[in-house]
């Protein structure tokens, strides 16, 4: 007698005196009512441990080993049998012991051994010469009408015939290769075999099979315990959960369902009414009358109602997953026993109560960013807030783990989300609103009261319907007045085209022209007019808009991600570019038309004021504009400002990025005008498009590889024409370009 070494038990038997034999990797036990005695078996077994455990119906108990050793406990002393040579038994683990009548069978990896306590030796070896499909014999089983059934690999379902004779059951084609590692026989003696790869196999008392899979109830076909229930379905435990058999299907059962595991290794009911199964993560009792009602249950809104014990309960270790075929035992006295990686955990149902204790949810707080607050009256979720938690708690200090929360957000979905174990509700990017967020929690099929809590995520200036109607009100306007400044210029230039074509069919008709001259004026004048006002009413939303782009990049900058900036630029930028169009517009409107007096202008001090103007930029380019002393001429200021800033801005637009800007200026006197020509060493132009550039609106190039809105040189040729002269180019794309014009002497 001594203490036990090894906390890992692989197999059980019951005893005729109704103990328990327990084996494990050193020692034999041997527990009845409150004695446990332990049998060191470590002389023995040198190293390996006990597999398979048996008791005779002498009252021996037999014991096989990993490396193939037979043990008897005999008067409570563990002796080695040595009643065979290495030629009788072939050295292999004993994957089980099972006595029937006068014999005892070893079940190994290496076939089937008969031993003859009477001649103290194994006097018969059944191999697959004598018959097996597999030397590797998986489970011996004795059936209530006494046969004994030997199933083994390779799809080897046999009965043994007067402890002489191996007689193999036919099986389906599908399980010719199919490993048999469990057994039972149902109420009406059908006989089922579990395999681990395809499934269920089932034969009636004449042989004849059916096979069962489990594919269509999305689970493996690896099944590894069986059950009966009192209407006569089979229960198959695997490791994706529990399936019952309906008709000729599988409906399946797991943690979604209230389980509290899903591996399912062994299943033992109770005299109470409850069934016992065994896992990685415990034990769990389910009431037979739930298993049952679930079964018949066609809304799929009954839970099953699983309550785990585990290592809070006083195991020494949750993990329950036995070693061989069967992996639990219920006792003559109603105890179950199972085996675990830590000795044994014994069950009395008797000392288990039927009570159902209520359960609460508590939602404690909420956060954003670094803010925590369980004040949750009120609450107002600021905008630009990506991120929000709201945590909740159900109080079990014993069993927190088997405590699975749902909960849902009404004005999202009125499905609730099942979070397990989690007690924090995740929420990313919520729009401006109202919501309500609702959840319960679940302990062993039993469900809490709703637990709520109401908030409210405010809106940037932005997203708001006032806003939304005024962005589109001021876009609806801009258009309005771009389509009325467009119609009037359009008309304008009809309407000039048919006082032209008037002037020279009513050349006689003097006073009608007059009329049709004073109308065209005032036409003009209005146009010119409208044009103001258009343009100054035009910017009015814009500047609102940029205005409000850049108050929302200064003082929200920082909650805003990459993307968010990108369109706040894009829509300054927009503004910005829909504001010079329509100075552009003004601008070219008035080309023709200033309002100053002639004077003397210096063309010198036009060209230092357009360095001064564009000193960064032309700092920037390493720029060159050469020229000598340019003549004093009597003109307007303003148009021959705008030509020469206009072409001059080309010049350094399209200057090349490798070649540093060089813009030479001259100027020639003639009888009656002064002809100016600049000329630059930038890209220069295709002559095929030398019209198109003095054309309004008119681009060579997309703007993201030069600025602008095409409307410069437009405005310059507009200028020199009101000025009395004309103006032209010559250019070599690559090399440069020159423009000319001439401006009349007054």
């Amino acid at each position: 007698m001594s203490e036990i070494v090894s906390p890992y038990f692989y197999d059980l038997a019951v005893s005729s005196s109704g103990g328990i034999w327990a084996a494990n990797a050193n020692s034999i036990v041997h527990a009845f009512k409150n004695k446990i005695e332990v049998f060191d078996a470590r002389e023995f077994v040198q190293g390996s441990w006990i597999t398979s455990i048996s008791e005779d119906d002498q009252g021996n108990v037999w014991a096989g080993t990993q490396n193939g050793n037979l043990l008897i406990l005999i008067n409570g002393e563990v002796l080695e049998v040595k009643a065979w040579s290495r030629k009788g038994m072939v050295t292999g683990v004993v994957l089980s012991i099972y006595g029937v009548d006068e014999y005892i069978y070893f079940a190994t990896g290496h076939g089937l051994y008969r031993y003859n306590p009477l001649l103290k030796k194994i006097d018969r070896t059944f191999t697959t010469d004598d018959g097996l499909a597999s030397n590797i014999v998986q489970a011996i089983y004795q059936d209530s009408l006494g046969i004994v059934w030997v199933t083994s690999r390779g799809g080897g379902i046999h009965r043994l015939h007067n402890h002489a004779e191996l007689e193999r059951i036919e099986v389906p084609d599908l399980f010719k290769n199919a490993e048999f590692i469990s057994i039972l026989e149902d109420s009406n003696s059908n006989m089922w075999f579990s395999t681990t790869s395809v499934g269920i196999l089932k034969l009636d008392r004449d042989d004849n099979a059916t096979a069962y899979s489990m594919y269509d109830a999305q689970s493996s076909e690896r099944v590894l315990s069986l059950y009966e229930d009192p209407e006569g379905s089979i229960w198959a435990g695997t490791n994706e959960g529990l399936l019952v058999l309906i008709g000729d299907q599988f409906k399946l059962f797991n943690r979604s369902h209230g389980l509290q595991f899903n591996g399912i290794f062994r299943m033992i009911e109770d005299n109470h009414g409850y069934l016992w199964a065994s896992g990685n993560f415990g034990i769990q009792r389910i009431k037979v009358d739930n298993l049952l009602a679930i079964k018949h249950d066609q809304t799929n809104e009954k839970r099953i109602k699983a309550r785990l014990f585990d290592m809070s309960d006083g195991m020494a270790n949750h993990e329950a997953n036995g070693g061989v075929f069967p992996a639990g035992w219920q006792m003559d006295n109603g105890e179950i026993w199972f085996p675990t990686i830590q000795g044994i955990a014994i069950i009395n149902p008797s000392l288990f109560n039927e009570t159902e204790e209520e359960i609460e949810v508590h939602i404690l707080s909420m956060r954003f960013g670094d803010n925590e607050f369980s004040n949750l009256e009120n609450v107002s979720i600021p905008p630009g807030v990506h991120n929000l938690e709201i945590h909740f708690v159900s109080f079990d200090y014993k069993k927190p783990h088997t405590i699975n929360y749902k909960y849902r957000v009404k004005e999202l979905s009125d499905e609730w989300q099942s979070v397990g174990n989690r007690s924090i509700a995740y929420f990313t990017t919520l729009n401006p609103g109202s919501y309500t967020f609702e959840v319960k929690a679940e302990q062993f099929g039993i469900e809490s009261e709703i637990a709520s809590v109401s908030f409210a995520v405010e809106p940037f200036f932005y997203q708001t319907k006032w806003f939304a109607a005024l962005l589109l009100t001021g876009l609806f306007m801009a258009g309005y007045f771009a389509r009325l400044f467009y119609s009037k210029s359009q008309m304008g230039k009809k309407l000039k085209k048919e006082v032209d074509e008037k002037t020279k069919e009513l050349q006689e008709r003097n006073q009608t022209l007059e009329v049709l001259l004073k109308d065209l004026k005032r036409s003009n004048e209005e146009l010119e007019q409208f044009a103001f006002i258009s343009s100054h009413d035009l910017q009015e939303p814009l500047r609102m808009i940029s205005s409000f782009m850049d108050k929302l990049k200064m003082n929200y900058a920082d909650q805003l991600d990459e993307k968010a900036i990108q369109y706040i630029h894009f829509a300054s930028d927009g503004a910005k570019r829909m504001k010079q169009i329509i100075l552009d517009l003004l601008l070219y409107s008035r080309a023709n038309k200033p309002s100053e007096v002639l004077e003397v202008v210096n063309l010198n001090d036009i060209l230092s004021d357009f360095k001064q103007l564009r000193g960064k930029l032309i700092k920037e380019k390493n720029a060159e504009i050469e020229y000598e002393q340019l003549p004093e001429i009597s003109t307007h200021r303003a148009p021959i400002t705008q030509i020469f800033h206009s072409i001059l801005d080309n010049a350094l637009k399209y200057s090349k990025k490798d070649k540093t800007p060089v813009i030479k200026i001259t100027a020639v006197e003639k009888d009656k005008e002064w002809e100016f020509a600049i000329r630059d060493n930038g890209i220069g132009i295709d002559p095929q498009f030398y019209d198109k550039i003095f054309v309004i609106f008119q681009r060579l190039h997309n703007r993201e590889a030069y600025d602008g809105t095409g409307i410069g040189l437009s405005v310059a040729k507009r200028s020199v024409e009101f000025l009395g002269g004309r103006i032209w180019l010559n250019s070599k794309p690559g090399e440069g370009t020159t423009f000319y014009f001439t401006i009349s002497k007054k």
